[in-house]
């Protein structure tokens, strides 16, 4: 059924008002109205139907990919709706400036490419677009988040008028324009009240998930139990990339998180409690604490965020995050930096100043040793003769024990589960891993008197030749101690130097090809969380102006144009149905006479198998019928007017012959 004149136009022109598209709307308006102006029709296949729906699926298919693609997340679902007119706009006009005003049923079968030869067109189904697409715009223009005040009562004005052609007769025009008038009215204050109503309950529903699961102090942060590490340096997996924009390019400690209090093999941090960190410069997505301050120092760093949030990778002296476009910061005492509500993937800039702790100042907690290691400890330091120096000799002192007493290993066995981890470690087997050499030295560095706290984080150390950066693997997790000397907090890294040079020893062969793997997953994360979602928009139209213009192109050489109308027009789309028409007799003739022909088969292979499997079939004089009736469904150039006379003959000699 056809649209009432203009009801197209004036839908696509509301929903390019509404969605703030009416650039694209005012053309598509015209070009749809300008088929009640131009005579010109084109002939177009359903096979050329096919092509055109295949281009309107596949900016259908980029279109829904964009959430995934973009850092837009879901919650941009209701912006890429708005585009839908725009993606179905291509069959619709292909609708409208055919010959035959509708569309094949066929056209939407994924599958017509293997069927479409043996299909007769001439019978097939057809359906109207152009409701539908009339829909489509007005849901299109609902997607809009905030709407304006003209909103309900155009969309009301436009549905009136799609109806109106179809109203009941038993009614006046005048009893039907009241009764809509008053279900829009309804309607829209129905629509307020639920509109206020699903804020209402969303509002409550986001109170109470926050109050369910989320906690101010996060266990992660708060506590961590030797062995915990073992686990991530069994994987050999890129996590982050470094790079320094400002300073050398060196190996560098990146803390997560610190504690300090050890109590029962594990740690705690008594001082987690995260606090909103409120940015001064939140527009240009940096976060700082000192205003004042010219970095010494910048590392970039590329990382993932799992659903957008996570600890940052930064070291205690970082004072500024730039280039982190995250909502929310939060910071504890321990030196802890925590974001939520950003893309899944981040490259930030973290500016670097010695005059900086994000630590607060040792107290009571960072010279704590438990009771049963006491003993222990008093006797390493009275063996180290660590009450005689000063704070920088400890230090060294300490260093040296371990690196040439003890070994690193991951491969560790407890002989007697009575006597403490740490103890054995350090009074039997003297064998373990990060874990084990930083408690031992913090504890030990607190027994000489000098406040120390366990750091967990990571090294980067390792140079990525295919980006000349530093690459973080999970086996590069670390545990140190920050120790405080001459009025700073200093890294204090116990752990033998040889733990390195043994993890890359026993790393995978095949860890090259992972690597280039993991390069190509950074690649694609930077470009779809790093691009803004309008430059994105404006990639997608340009992308698809391409196969727009072949597709045309393809269907414009080969659609044979006929006029509507007038003294003296012809039309191939009549010659063309009773030609099909003829040959369905011809084709039914044969069936009745036991030559059916398989849905795969085209007329020319099925004359030939009937000829190859009976040979006395009478199909001889149809090989010239078949070769004219495929030029003229096919060819763009058609037939001349003596073979088009020829074709009539021929078949109307064959279906006069006796039998």
């Amino acid at each position: 059924m056809k649209t009432p004149p203009f009801l197209l136009t004036s839908v696509l022109l509301f929903w390019g008002w509404q969605t703030n598209q009416i650039m694209f709307a005012v053309p598509l308006a015209l070009i749809l109205e300008g088929s009640r102006v131009t005579p010109t029709r084109f002939e177009l296949s359903a096979l050329e139907f096919h092509r055109v729906w295949t281009l309107c699926l596949l900016a259908l298919i980029i279109v829904l990919a964009i959430p995934y693609i973009t850092n837009k997340g879901l919650g941009s679902i209701y912006t890429l709706l708005q585009w839908i007119p725009l993606v179905l706009f291509p069959i619709v006009a292909a609708q409208l400036y055919s010959a035959r005003g509708n569309i094949p049923t066929e056209t939407f079968n994924i599958f017509y490419r293997k069927k479409e030869s043996g299909n007769n067109e001439a019978f097939q189904n057809h359906i109207d677009l152009l409701y539908p697409y009339f829909s489509v715009c007005i849901l299109a223009a609902c997607a809009v988040t905030e709407k304006n005040p003209g909103f309900y009562w155009g969309m009301g004005l436009l549905c009136a008028w799609a109806f109106w052609g179809v109203r009941p007769k038993r009614f006046s025009w005048i009893t039907w324009s009241v009764s809509w008038g008053l279900i829009v009215w309804l309607g829209f204050w129905g629509g307020e009240g639920l509109y206020k109503f699903r804020n209402y309950v969303d509002a409550q529903v986001i109170d109470w998930l926050s109050k369910r699961f989320r906690s101010d102090d996060n266990p992660f942060k708060s506590r961590t139990a030797i062995g915990e590490i073992v686990d991530l340096k069994m994987d050999d997996a890129i996590l982050f990339y470094v790079d320094y924009k400002k300073g050398a390019l060196r190996k560098t400690l990146l803390p997560q998180a610190t504690y300090n209090i050890y109590k029962g093999g594990a740690w705690y941090a008594a001082q987690s409690k995260f606090t909103n960190f409120i940015s001064l410069t939140s527009t240009e997505n940096q976060w700082t604490f000192e205003k004042k301050l010219e970095p010494e120092k910048i590392i970039q760093v590329s990382m993932d965020l799992h659903k957008g949030k996570g600890l940052l990778l930064a070291p205690n002296q970082a004072f500024r995050f730039d280039n982190l476009p995250v909502l929310y910061m939060q910071t504890n005492p321990m030196g802890a930096v925590q974001v939520e509500k950003g893309p899944e993937f981040v490259e930030y800039d973290v500016a670097i100043h010695p005059q900086v702790s994000r630590n607060i100042s040792p107290n009571i907690n960072d010279l704590k040793i438990p009771i049963e290691l006491r003993p222990v400890f008093q006797q390493l330091a009275a063996e180290l003769q660590l009450a005689s120096k000063s704070p920088s000799e400890i230090l060294k002192t300490v260093d040296q024990y371990f690196e040439k007493n003890f070994y690193y290993s991951l491969n560790l066995t407890r002989s007697n589960r009575e006597v403490p981890p740490l103890k054995e470690f350090l009074m039997q087997t003297r064998k373990g891993h990060c874990e084990y050499f930083a408690t031992a030295a913090a504890l030990l560095l607190r027994q000489a008197g000098i406040p120390a706290r366990y750091t967990f984080g990571y090294s980067a150390h390792e140079y990525n030749w295919m980006q000349e950066n530093l690459v973080v693997r999970s086996r590069d997790a670390h545990a140190w101690v920050i120790a405080y000397v001459d009025g700073e907090w200093r890294n204090f890294d116990a752990t033998p130097s040889v733990w390195i040079d043994q993890q890359e020893a026993e790393a995978s062969l095949l860890e090259k090809f992972s690597d280039v793997w993991s390069q190509m997953g950074y690649l694609f994360s930077y470009v779809r969380w790093s691009m803004e979602d309008e430059s994105f928009r404006i990639y997608l139209v340009w992308a698809l102006i391409p196969p727009i213009l072949y597709l045309a192109w393809r269907i414009y050489s080969r659609a044979r144009r006929v006029r509507q109308g007038g003294d003296g027009a012809t039309s191939s789309g009549a010659l063309y149905k009773k030609m099909a028409s003829d040959f369905h007799l011809i084709e039914n003739k044969l069936n009745q006479l036991g030559f059916a022909r398989e849905d795969w088969e085209t007329y020319s292979n099925w004359l030939r198998r009937i000829h190859r499997e009976y040979p006395g079939a009478p199909v001889s004089g149809l090989a010239e019928a078949v070769t004219l009736y495929s030029r003229e469904r096919f060819d763009p150039q058609g037939i001349t007017p003596e073979e088009e006379e020829r074709l009539k003959t021929e078949i109307q000699s064959w279906l006069e012959a006796p039998r």
